[in-house]
């Protein structure tokens, strides 16, 4: 007898067979059981979950001599022939390669004869999102009034690609992936009736390797069987597929906390000699960065071994939820890059420096408030020394003992004024300061600048021609700093624009030009109304909830 795959040989012939699926095969169980079958159902997920595995069950459990019955016989002549594949009236059509309209056409025909001899003729149509528009349309009558004895099961992995017009007329069941426990809990059943020796960190490593796909998990037990005979151990599960152990992941995951560069660099280079698939290294440290994610958020660990979840909770603990959130953002955004990249190993060592200098650095709460903190003392040390920021506008004083004149002056004909205001240079020094000690990598792009003006929506920042040019590759978390350092000297919120210069020049000489004459009692109320936006409390607020004025009432 021909030898029979193991995906083959343990496909589940009862719903309590189907493994991770308990949402859709207790559905379907209900629905015979109380006798309300509908005449389409549609099953959708990834490959290798149990789509086409349930359609055949439930097909057997309609047709079963015994049924219908959630409890299919598997003895009467149905449900053999419907298991071999060889019934008359349970018809399995492959959706890409029969996909077009006369072949549609030919099923609507034959899907008018009463069955052969099962209770009902049943349509399997795997992967039908590859069907075509007309094979759709020329579908769409039988599929919405079939006759009595006609049932559909579709499945496929692609839900969008199938029109809206075909999932109006079916029951749709959404099927998941299966968890790593689960399928470490099938590999170990089918394991031990096999006779094969497989350790759990085996097992662990095969399920990973899977991606939720059970079917994938059993094809590669049997792969391993042919290489290592009944004996596997990790190392066998790691060398065949050029996975990376656990062991090495965490360590990994350790160097990139503590910021190690040069043990990431190391680690890396000995995956490549050891011959490692590195476009899974991304996935297996985005693996566990998920979970001690999710411990740094719940304070929960996912089910695992227990030296595992200690490891979880010591690296949660020790690099902190902000900062584990930027490192599996960059993973993930790299994963595909290192994956596509002519050289891989470069673009592996450019995503895990990346993710070291993030998860060494400050984050950016603690950055903030450090930025807030030393603006707030260098601000009292200027002030206690006379030396004071920009002066806070205010009403101009009315004498109480003669009312305002009736006859407005004279309005000047030119006022000497800055177009563009320039701060005082020591407060932009202050802030420079404050920003070195806050991001010491900001002190050397931002030592000797200067700030030549201040326009109503933008600081303008003068650095020499070498710190212009780093500017360009700047990070937005400091390019945010340094814009809330500058809102603090300008008194607004405001943008800013690093351009190469001369640095440490006096400002410049502010420019005249004609400015509108307004009454003393206008200009009296706007000054009040602009000290009201400057107060330091609404200036807090605003910064801390990203909010802006939009109206101010007297």
């Amino acid at each position: 007898m021909a030898y029979e795959v193991l995906a083959r040989k343990w496909r589940p012939r009862q719903f309590d067979d189907v493994v991770g699926q308990q949402h859709v095969t207790r559905t379907l169980v209900n629905a015979i059981t109380s006798g309300r079958i509908a005449h389409a159902y549609l099953f959708v997920g990834p490959r290798g979950i149990g789509k086409t595995s349930i359609a055949r069950i439930f097909a057997r459990a309609l047709n079963c001599a015994e049924g219908p019955t959630p409890q299919p016989c598997g003895r009467c002549a149905s449900c053999t022939d419907i298991a071999a594949g060889a019934s008359l009236d349970v018809i399995e059509i492959d959706g890409a390669s029969n996909n077009s309209v006369d072949q549609v056409r030919e099923l609507r025909e034959t899907a008018r004869f009463a069955p052969a001899r099962d209770r009902f003729k049943i349509y399997i149509i795997d992967e039908v999102h590859m069907l075509t528009t007309g094979a759709f349309n020329a579908l769409l009558k039988t599929l919405e009034e079939p006759p009595a004895h006609v049932k559909f099961f579709f499945a496929t992995t692609e839900a969008h690609k199938v029109p809206a017009t075909i999932l109006s007329r079916c029951q749709r069941f959404d099927l998941r992936r299966i968890s790593t426990a689960d399928i470490v809990a099938q590999l170990r059943r089918i394991a031990e009736a096999e006779q094969i020796e497989i350790g759990s960190e085996a097992l662990r490593a095969i399920a990973r390797l899977s991606d939720g796909a059970l079917r994938d998990a059993e094809s590669a037990l049997d792969q391993l069987v042919a290489f290592c005979g009944r004996t596997i151990t990790e190392e066998d599960v790691l060398s065949v597929f050029g996975l990376t152990s656990r062991r090495h992941v965490e360590g990994m995951a350790e160097s990139v906390i503590r910021g190690d560069a040069a043990g990431l660099l190391a680690a890396v280079a000995a995956l490549e000699a050891a011959g490692k698939n590195l476009a899974r290294v991304p996935l297996e440290l985005v693996e566990h960065f998920r979970s001690v994610l999710a411990v740094a958020a719940s304070g929960e660990a996912p089910a695992a071994s227990p030296d595992e979840v200690e490891t979880w909770r010591r690296q949660a603990a020790a690099a902190g939820f902000e900062r584990l959130l930027r490192v599996v953002e960059v993973l993930v955004e790299s994963e595909s890059r290192v994956r596509q990249s002519m050289s891989p190993r470069t673009a592996l060592d450019i995503t895990l420096l990346r993710c070291a200098r993030i998860a060494a650095g400050p984050s950016l709460d603690s950055v903030m408030r450090r930025l807030d903190e030393c603006l707030a003392l260098l601000g009292e040390r200027s002030g206690s020394a006379g030396s004071g920021g920009i002066a806070e506008p205010t009403a101009p004083p009315q004498s109480r003992e003669s009312p305002p004149s009736s006859v407005p002056p004279p309005p000047p004909s030119r006022v000497a004024e800055p177009a563009e205001s320039a701060p005082p240079r020591h407060s932009w020094a202050a802030a420079v300061e404050a920003l070195g000690v806050a991001d010491p990598s900001l002190r050397p792009l931002l030592n000797g600048s200067r700030l030549e003006s201040i326009a109503p929506d933008r600081v303008r920042i003068v650095v020499d021609e070498r710190s212009a040019e780093a500017a360009r590759s700047l990070e937005p978390r400091q390019r945010r700093m340094i814009a809330k350092a500058a809102a603090r000297v300008a008194g607004r919120e405001v943008d800013f624009e690093l351009a190469a210069g001369t640095p440490a020049e006096d400002p410049p000489t502010p420019r005249v030009h004609e400015t509108p004459w307004l009454p003393p009692e206008v200009e009296a109320r706007r000054a009040a109304r602009e000290q009201r936006m400057n107060e330091p409390s609404v200036t807090r607020l605003l910064e801390r909830f990203d909010g802006r004025i939009e109206e101010i009432e007297d």
